[in-house]
């Protein structure tokens, strides 16, 4: 009858498969995916044809004002420092009015690329922020062609691009002004027309590439965090999601492709993405890096400063709105801030878990070496801007994306598989719990069907002595699957209910507690055997209640003992006048005879409540004790009822007579009520080895052997017509034992009763 599950492990010796799986997946991913990135990154700046870098050939000057002309500038060649060979980095402008200028000198142009006097070329500017450029090609006459790039809703591509004829550049010297929402840099590239559109077409590709696993690990990580309720995936994919918000727009693909003309929405989300990202970035690291513990003081502390990052993050997209250009100046070095707490992090984590350390800076280690890139490049001015510096960190974005993809479903397995392991190590205690105790553990669905039960106590509480007829089809007993259907429909708690089970003869008792679940689709319970603790219950009110009746019947005693004394004495002072008269001498007798029996009894009623001091007792041999009890039974049997006695001789046994005789009272009582007051009495008295047996044998309806082991126990009686009190042989076995004897009883159901009483030789102290 019990169901115990499976065993399980213990956590201490169960390996984690995660562990390994999540060291071999992230070896492989880096050894397929570097060899793929970084041919992606060489697709992307393989040359096609005729490309040249020469931002290192142009000189560049900041106008705070912006209120200089190209006349002035060329008046001013002083402005323009010599060039190093290096792109100019004048960093971000320092006013809303700043103007950028480069001049390029077109024969160190001529000198440093291979150039042809026929073929037309495309002069790029590729820095997606740059908003209106102003171009000036001024020959050795001094003469001035110009052409203008202003971003609008028509802008072909995503930065400032010019179509120059070969003898454009036949020129003196160029000049360009700018007006840039961000940094001032001297990216410029000159190709033909085939070598752009062939690179122009693979930077779309690439970026597109990125974009799309950037929003496909958003799209799968936010969703996921949502609906497990677990912030570190949440976090993980915010992070994601501003990610690619701050490439489509720090690109200009939003202003450029998706909503065309939107220059000020795409500033405005290219930096406040960025603040964001760091505020999601910081949150993730704080639960993938276990620092500190949910809602502890740090926590608390380190969510606060990602709530004000993202508090800051709304500013800077009022602030690009407003284009104030405050923000901008700021958000570099907010990086950096951002930077020094991950860094923080990153120590505090290696003290306290070096594992989850070291996976976390594999993982982000592109990201952070081209992030840190990125922002060197922003905040050090004079600092070569190289196409590495400027778009790495895109493919840094990529890389970590690609090893979070692949890391945070193992970091659910893990989780999963810690709550599996948490949750058996508690049903394996629970099921020692079980095994331990004599409870039975009982699960129902709402309809009270059993669906689950176990616990050692089944085997006694649903014993091989159940009847059949009497069992539900769940194995319980027919009463507590029916208290429990009841419970289970009516959502009832049940506390420590009683429920008899068994028969008349072999009763027991169950107790009941249990309750619904909090889905209602369940309703679990446990069930105890109580019958020992209610048996003892019973027992000890029994005692107390032959207590009080002992006490009663020892005053009654005392009283009827009173007025019996009397007759005796006046018996005894009448006898003298009636000795010429034998029929008077004669009822006298049986007057005195009576009296004294009276005497005896209200003496052994005394014994019984234990109130009274006790009366000499007279000891005799124990077949004249025997003897004198059967002449006084048979003056109280009814005239059909014989006693046949066979009493042996036996010498040296000395007991009580007064205990004799009321042993014989109490059991021939019994066999009386068996008989119906008809029928014989057999009374034996025979030695034995050690002492003799007095044995009292009738024929009338006997006893199942249940009830036979348990008729020597209070108020225990087959009568049901309230004749009995069922206290009889508690006296008698009470009794035998003073005398150092033992009482058995043997009796079939239709067969009669034989009680058989062994006094030994020896009966110890017995006063």
């Amino acid at each position: 009858m019990t169901m115990s599950p499976a065993s399980v492990a213990t956590p201490e010796r169960q390996t984690d498969p995660s562990a390994r799986i999540e060291r071999r997946s992230i070896v492989v991913l880096l050894l397929a995916t570097l060899p793929l990135l970084v041919v992606l990154v060489y697709w992307l700046n393989l040359s096609a044809g005729q490309r040249f870098d020469i931002g290192g050939l142009a000189q560049a000057y900041a106008d705070p004002t912006g209120s200089l002309e190209l006349a002035d500038i060329m008046a001013q060649p002083d402005f323009f420092p010599p060039a190093n060979g290096s792109a100019a980095n004048l960093g971000v402008r320092t006013t809303p009015e700043t103007a950028f200028w480069l001049r390029l000198p077109l024969a160190a142009l001529r000198t440093a690329t291979p150039w042809q006097a026929s073929a037309p070329y495309v002069l790029s500017m590729e820095e997606p922020r740059f908003r209106k450029v102003d171009l000036y090609l001024v020959d050795e006459a001094g003469a001035i062609s110009a052409q203008h790039f202003a971003r609008d809703a028509w802008t072909d591509y995503r930065f400032p691009a010019f179509v120059l004829a070969a003898d454009a550049l036949a020129g003196e010297v160029l000049y360009a002004r700018i007006t840039t929402g961000s940094s001032m840099r001297a990216t410029l590239y000159l190709s033909s027309e085939a070598s752009f559109a062939a690179n122009y077409g693979r930077s779309i590709v690439g970026l597109s590439v990125l974009l799309g696993l950037m929003a496909a690990s958003a799209a799968y990580l936010l969703p996921l965090g949502m609906a497990l309720r677990r912030s570190i995936y949440f976090s993980l994919g915010a992070a994601m999601l501003f990610a690619a918000l701050y490439v489509a727009s720090d690109q200009a693909l939003l202003e450029t492709y998706l909503l065309p003309g939107a220059v000020a929405l795409s500033r405005s989300v290219s930096l406040s993405s960025t603040v964001f990202f760091y505020s999601a970035f910081l949150s993730f690291s704080v639960r993938f890096l276990h620092i500190g513990r949910q809602g502890s003081r740090l926590r608390r502390n380190l969510d606060g400063l990602a709530l004000a990052l993202a508090l800051l993050g709304i500013a800077a997209f009022i602030d690009a709105q407003a284009d104030t250009g405050l923000l901008r100046r700021v958000l570099p070095y907010i990086g950096l801030a951002s930077g020094a707490v991950l860094a923080f992090l990153l120590v505090f984590s290696l003290l306290r878990t070096p594992r989850r350390a070291i996976l976390f800076t594999i993982l982000w280690l592109p990201l952070l070496v081209t992030g840190i890139m990125r922002i060197q490049l922003d905040t050090l001015i004079g600092q070569a801007a190289s196409t590495m510096a400027l778009n790495g960190i895109y493919f840094g974005l990529a890389l970590s994306l690609l090893l979070f993809a692949v890391v945070t479903p193992l970091e659910l397995y893990r989780w999963e598989l810690t709550l599996r392991r948490r949750t058996q190590a508690l049903l394996e205690r629970l099921e020692s719990f079980a095994r331990i105790g004599r409870d039975i553990y009982v699960e129902t669905d709402a309809s009270g069907r059993v669906v689950y039960l176990a616990g050692e106590g089944s085997d006694v509480v649903l014993g091989d002595d159940d009847a059949p007829e009497s069992m539900a089809a769940s194995g319980l007993p027919e009463r507590v699957q029916t208290a429990l259907t009841a419970a289970a429909l009516g959502r009832r708690t049940l506390r420590n209910d009683i429920v008899p089970v068994g028969d008349a003869e072999t009763p027991r008792w169950l107790s009941l507690s249990g309750a619904s679940g909090e889905d209602a689709q369940h309703f679990r319970a446990i069930l105890r055997d109580v019958t020992a603790e209610i048996e003892q219950e019973n027992q000890r009110q029994q005692e107390q209640h032959l207590i009080s009746l002992g006490s009663m019947a020892a005053t009654v005693a005392h009283e009827i003992n009173n007025v019996v004394q009397p007759i005796v004495n006046m018996s005894k002072g009448l006898r003298a006048h009636v000795e010429a008269a034998p029929a008077a001498r004669r009822m006298l007798d049986l007057i005195d005879l009576a009296s004294q029996q009276a005497i005896v009894l209200v003496d052994q009623i005394l014994k019984l409540g234990g109130s009274w001091p006790e009366p000499t007792a007279t000891r005799r041999d124990i077949d004249l004790a025997v003897q004198d009890a059967l002449a006084t039974l048979r003056l109280t049997l009814p005239p059909d009822l014989l006693i046949e006695a066979s009493i042996d001789t036996v010498p040296g046994i000395s007991v009580r007579a007064g205990d004799i005789l009321q042993i014989l009272i109490n059991v021939v009582a019994n066999a009386r009520r068996a008989l119906g007051d008809s029928g014989a009495i057999q009374i034996d008295l025979a030695s034995a080895p050690g002492g003799a047996l007095l044995s009292v044998t009738d024929h009338g309806a006997g006893m199942s052997a249940a009830l036979a082991a348990r008729a020597t126990e209070a108020h225990v009686s087959t009568k049901i017509d309230g004749r009995a009190s069922g206290i009889g042989l508690v006296v008698v076995k009470r009794l035998v034992s003073q005398h150092g004897g033992k009482l058995t009883i043997a009796s079939q159901p239709g067969d009669g009763t034989r009680i058989t009483m062994f006094f030994p030789a020896d009966t110890g102290n017995l006063p």
